[in-house]
């Protein structure tokens, strides 16, 4: 009962702000945007700090569910006063709605196979695995959180300035660039996390029973870097306004994800539930990104065509 009203609140908040999120990119009002972005990721996380040492007492995670509802409605009231101020009238137009509904249902539906794909692996270690390997896998994913974390606050930047451009040459370019960034950042910063990791286990700050963290640690890592990959490419295919791909990919990799999450579980437990995460993210990344080859090649064989 007391996380039902921070809970529910939470999600209107979340709602509205990606309501919010979207028109700015579409406007491109690409700094107010990013103003936004940091202002949720630095106050929500400062507010609910303090809030969490000045009320030990307290239910922690209540405390953070709390924060950030309160913060995501504020910030949304903020910035949704200087919407509303900033406009002279809005009105609500059917016939873009209804070309809006029709160019992301695909994604849609890609969202709703994607809660398969993402949740199959912690569902069958809680069914298949011990509390054991839930802890450990935990770990790994808590140690590894700060890959999708930064990664996620960098699409949310670039976005708007992909949309930006008229050329699919310069569109492409940029993603190419991007990603060899991220592939380089994130290799290093993953390096940097087991390493660490390593060094904690062995000075006893994390007790014995998370040795297996270490070995699970590589495939999260990886996974999660795959992850990140494909998030730059689903930009991309955004961009050049391929909407049915996300359908098509998220519907064979979820089905995948049914037999081969539950099949690496039983067999090998908390590993298994890893390289089945890692795996299926490679599997979202492969499919995206084979098609962007083949668009780009047949554009090739056919440059008369037009950006889209």
């Amino acid at each position: 009962m007391k996380f039902r009203w921070p809970f529910l609140v939470g999600v209107l908040g979340s709602v509205f702000s990606f309501m919010l999120v979207n028109y700015y990119l579409a406007s491109q009002q690409i700094k107010r945007l990013q103003l936004f972005n940091l202002l949720r990721i630095a106050l929500i996380h400062v507010v609910a700090i303090i809030l969490s040492m000045l009320l030990r007492s307290q239910n922690g995670a209540l405390i953070r569910l709390a924060s950030t509802s309160v913060i995501e409605v504020i910030l949304l009231v903020c910035f949704g006063a200087l919407l509303f101020k900033s406009s002279e009238k809005l009105t609500f137009n059917w016939a873009i709605a209804k070309r809006g509904f029709l160019l992301v249902y695909p994604i849609a539906l890609y969202t709703v196979f994607s809660l398969v794909i993402f949740l199959s692996d912690r569902f069958c270690l809680e069914r298949f695995g011990t509390r054991q390997d839930l802890a450990v896998y935990n770990l790994a994913w808590t140690l590894a959180g700060v890959i999708p974390f930064v990664s996620n606050s960098l699409h949310n930047i670039w976005m708007p300035q992909l949309l930006q451009e008229k050329s699919n040459a310069a569109l492409l370019a940029k993603s190419k660039k991007m990603a060899l960034k991220l592939i380089m950042g994130f290799s290093i910063v993953a390096v940097l996390i087991w390493s660490l990791t390593k060094f904690l286990l062995v000075f006893g700050v994390f007790r014995q029973e998370y040795n297996d963290v270490i070995s699970v640690l590589p495939f999260v890592l990886g996974g999660v870097i795959f992850l990140s990959l494909f998030q730059l490419n689903f930009n991309y295919l955004v961009g050049i306004s391929r909407f049915k791909v996300f359908m098509w990919v998220g519907v064979a990799v979820g089905l995948l994800s049914v037999i081969i999450a539950p099949f690496l579980v039983k067999k090998s437990g908390v590993m298994g539930a890893s390289i089945s995460m890692m795996a299926m993210n490679f599997s979202l990344l492969a499919g995206s990104l084979g098609f962007t080859i083949f668009y780009n090649f047949n554009r090739q064989i056919n440059p008369n065509e037009n950006r889209y």
